[in-house]
């Protein structure tokens, strides 16, 4: 949802076809905001996704620079905004990779659906990837950013969606088991 309401947000015509009653001061303030709140929604998603092996301490850090970033980015300097930029694509690199390392691990680990999530992950990665080389005319292809969101947020639709229905499942056999026992305690009683 925020990378669309990112995309959305790019095109100003978009942007207030969506949300006609917004004021132009709300849409700099989101349009100047969002790429800066992307990379910490991001490791929160992260976060809930595989609790077991993202940090929390690097969830609220990343959290924190990134209001902190938001706060900056509204004072509305050009000056200010141009000298946050490279900072702000090497704290991209950092959280992409510190993504990897948690997919990994979580591999390692053997957890539900972090196969999946890496795989969906690396293609939104190559896509992205795609579309920046192609924007520099290193290569000439389509552009593929949108395609592979599509397939990012699919997949991670059918593991949550396989997720649920597992713990549906569990607690299912759960139930069970109570039903047993508390029969078991009234039949003691």
């Amino acid at each position: 949802l925020v990378f669309s309401l990112d995309l959305s947000l790019q095109e100003s015509m978009c942007f207030f076809i969506f949300f006609p009653n917004v004021s132009f001061a709300v849409h700099s303030f989101l349009h100047l905001s969002m790429p800066f709140l992307i990379p910490s929604t991001f490791l929160f998603f992260l976060h809930g996704f595989l609790p077991e092996v993202t940090s929390k301490i690097i969830r609220n850090t990343v959290g924190v620079i990134s209001v902190v970033l938001v706060i900056i980015s509204s004072f509305g300097m050009p000056d200010i905004n141009s000298q946050i930029v490279e900072p702000h694509f090497l704290y991209i690199v950092g959280i992409i990779v510190y993504a990897y390392y948690v997919l990994v691990v979580a591999i390692r680990k053997k957890l539900f659906g972090s196969k999946l999530f890496l795989v969906s992950y690396l293609l939104f990665s190559l896509c992205a990837v795609n579309d920046i080389l192609n924007m520099f005319e290193l290569v000439d292809t389509a552009n593929l950013i949108s395609k592979g969101l599509i397939v990012f947020v699919v997949t991670l639709s059918v593991t949550l969606g396989q997720r649920l229905s597992f713990m549906y499942d569990k607690i299912l056999v759960l139930s069970d088991n109570l039903k047993k026992l508390n029969l078991n305690l009234e039949q003691k009683v």
